[in-house]
């Protein structure tokens, strides 16, 4: 029996808005969050900034998915919060095991800890 990736046992599932073209209230064309896709796969949390120093009031994750669905992303929704993508979707084409698509993540809001 082959090995299954931990792509393939997906943990997290995350909500997806694809971004659609639209036409605003004065008639110009722009693109605005569509209907959600829901995908499985791994939210790991990231950090930018050197030491951590300028990053420590952003919530910053990477989604790890076997392969995303084709399109722009606009918003992420995980255990009820909102994510902004950040940056263009990343694809690794490694191996049949460990090839995946990733995006970078960003809190809309900062998690409120009760």
């Amino acid at each position: 029996m082959g090995r299954v990736s931990l792509l393939d046992r997906p943990r997290d599932a995350v909500s997806l808005r694809p971004e659609v073209d639209a036409v605003d209230e004065y008639g110009t064309p722009t693109r605005v969050p569509g209907p959600p896709v829901m995908v499985g796969g791994r939210m790991q949390p990231i950090q930018f900034g050197e030491d951590g120093d300028a990053t420590s009031n952003m919530t910053v994750y990477k989604f790890i998915t076997r392969s995303l669905p084709p399109g722009a992303w606009s918003t992420v929704e995980w255990r009820g919060r909102t994510f902004d993508v950040v940056g263009e979707p990343r694809r690794s084409n490694g191996s049949r095991a460990t090839r995946h698509d990733s995006i970078t993540c960003r809190a809309q809001q900062p998690e409120v800890i009760p």
